[in-house]
């Protein structure tokens, strides 16, 4: 391509051959026909780069960066980002399944209200018990699009809070918005979570779409939900690293999510040191 294409969709996976295919089609299938689609393979050992060679072989706009090295998805989103040539930034799981409009309906409502991320509602679907049918955001009943604020996005990351999961949502991003700003290494779970954070604080608004237009697969492969010791300590460690805060409502919000996630840390140092039988530490 010549000219720059409107969006950029960033597709990280490790070992998803399974779903990829018909992850990367539902891009491609998009009514937004000027993207790219940046697959970003995590050092795969199953059929994964092969699969994706085999989609980019037809279609032009795909590309596929394969990595010798297993170094996490947010390390490998990053490769990703530092290709992208898009006015707009998507994020796709390689196991998930968008909508065929919804890039350029996203995308047209972001540039309508004037803001730099735009989200949708998602839908679960997928092998797990109580995966199919339910909405992250239907407990808001949103009837129409709404800005949402940065203490609410931070304090739904607090496991007491009633408020969805902010942090699955898979929004589209100005790139001039994104600029240098990149997933952090450590994290291996809630890095989605902490760079939109992170933009908001610098003050990018986030739209919010009540319609469902992502569909997210639950299986026995997903990692999002699986904690440890590791993750829970990067997760702390990111959140004491993220720039100052703007308002009191969003330092309220992260002494919550700081002492739900030290909750979270000794219990996780509980298991550990019980299959390890450290009956001291226990």
């Amino acid at each position: 391509m010549t000219a720059p294409p409107a969006v950029s969709v960033i597709m990280a996976n490790h070992r998803g051959a399974a779903h990829m295919g018909r992850a990367m089609a539902s891009v491609l299938a998009q009514t937004e026909r000027r993207l790219e689609l940046i697959l970003a393979d995590d050092a795969s050992n199953d059929d994964s780069v092969a699969v994706a060679h085999r989609v980019a072989a037809g279609d032009p706009r795909v590309r596929v960066i394969a990595s010798a090295r297993n170094a996490g998805p947010a390390a490998t989103r990053n490769l990703a980002l530092e290709a992208a040539r898009g006015t707009w930034i998507a994020i796709v799981d390689s196991d998930d399944l968008i909508h065929p409009e919804r890039l350029s309906r996203l995308i047209a409502a972001a540039e309508d209200a004037g803001v730099d991320m735009a989200a949708d509602d998602l839908v679960h679907f997928g092998e797990v018990p109580d995966a199919g049918g339910r909405t992250l955001l239907q407990s808001m009943a949103l009837s129409a699009p709404v800005v949402l604020d940065p203490a609410s996005f931070l304090r739904s990351n607090d496991g007491t809070s009633s408020l969805p999961r902010f942090g699955y949502l898979k929004p589209v991003i100005r790139r001039s918005a994104l600029a240098g700003a990149r997933y952090d290494p450590g994290l291996r779970i809630g890095e989605d979570h902490d760079l939109i954070m992170r933009l908001m604080i610098g003050g990018a608004r986030l739209l919010l779409l009540p319609d469902p237009l992502y569909a997210y697969r639950r299986h026995g492969g997903s990692i999002s939900h699986r904690l440890s010791v590791d993750a829970v300590e990067a997760m702390l460690q990111a959140l004491r690293a993220l720039p100052p805060l703007p308002d009191a409502g969003t330092r309220a919000a992260a002494v919550a999510v700081e002492r739900q996630l030290r909750r979270m840390l000794r219990y996780e140092r509980l298991v550990a040191d019980i299959k390890a039988r450290r009956w001291r530490g226990v």
